[in-house]
């Protein structure tokens, strides 16, 4: 089974590759938007670094839409849109298959630029401007991942990040750069989102699930998660205390900014009229306990972090 079919094989199913695809979304923007906070601050290292995984999950997003499954490295990644075919075996979705109860067995496909672009063609061909674009964007992936692993790996060029005769100015430039390439990618790669709504049966149950204020999911809890991470606690209501961060200051004005500029990306997603049945029964089949998937991969990252926390717990104990 391709993971198109695995994706289409029910409504389901169908619902919960949206919410992957939401996810990956959710993901780029709220980057982008760390990735503003950190700029504004001076903070061009990490900026850069998180402008640039901005760009990467909106780029495996693009893959994932047609595709139902994306190269996970990050240079396969930039082959894929550059023209190359990347190695299958850096894939998602096996990663994604060990976490199925069902025992499906998830076929390794090739990826290809012009498999993408042809999807997104109101034609069904792959068109010429589209499949350029795409070009593009892996050009700038590409040397963007070259561009961050020096900025961020490199101890002898991040030491002099500050007040440094060259060095600071590269800093400021590369970060600016990739604002630039956000700035330019992102709305676009929202525009393809909404054509993978606006092409499938579940057009209204996932516009609804989107635009779901009253119990906000969607859009509305990707606004919330925005101000969290930008403006406090404060600023969203009905938080956990135990997640309060009660030193933290926030450069108020700045941050709204940057969250308005997300928002107005956004608008092409927002739809006055919806059905509030119809978001439940997205949020039914997206919640934990059926998509187990999901839990899986969350109950994985719990584990992670307890052996973490066990490892360091035992070293504090440890010391003299």
């Amino acid at each position: 089974m391709t993971p198109e079919n695995f994706w289409n094989e029910d409504d389901m199913r169908r619902d919960q590759k949206f919410y992957v695809a939401f996810c990956l979304l959710e993901s780029a923007l709220g980057n982008y938007a760390v990735a503003r906070d950190l700029h504004v601050h001076n903070k061009f290292n990490w900026a850069s670094t998180v402008y640039y995984y901005s760009l990467v999950h909106a780029l495996r997003l693009v893959c994932f839409i047609p595709m139902g499954d994306f190269p996970t490295d990050h240079a396969g990644l930039a082959k894929l849109y550059k023209g190359d075919t990347p190695p299958s075996k850096k894939a998602w979705m096996p990663k994604f298959q060990r976490n199925f109860e069902s025992g499906t067995q998830i076929e390794q496909i090739s990826f290809t630029r012009e498999h993408i672009a042809k999807y997104f063609d109101a034609n069904g061909h792959a068109d010429s401007i589209t499949d350029e674009k795409f070009k593009k964007w892996g050009n700038i992936l590409d040397k963007a991942r070259e561009c961050r692993n020096n900025s961020n790996y490199e101890g002898l060029i991040i030491a002099h990040e500050y007040m440094h005769t060259s060095i600071t100015g590269q800093f400021n430039k590369l970060a600016n750069l990739f604002q630039k390439a956000c700035e330019k990618i992102l709305p676009e790669v929202i525009s393809l989102f909404k054509v993978f709504l606006d092409k499938s049966s579940r057009k209204k149950y996932w516009y609804s699930y989107l635009n779901y204020k009253e119990k906000i999911e969607g859009l509305y809890y990707l606004e919330n998660s925005l101000k969290y991470r930008l403006l406090g606690e404060g600023a969203v209501m009905n938080t956990n205390s135990h997640n309060r961060n009660t030193n933290a200051i926030f450069d108020t004005q700045k941050s709204n900014a940057i969250i308005n500029d997300i928002l107005e990306f956004l608008k092409p997603l927002r739809m006055e009229s919806t059905d509030s049945t119809f978001a439940k029964e997205v949020m039914d089949n997206i919640s934990s306990g059926i998509f187990s998937e999901k839990k899986s991969l969350m109950n994985e990252f719990t584990m992670q972090i307890d052996k973490l926390k066990k490892i360091v717990d035992e070293e504090q104990r440890n010391d003299p």
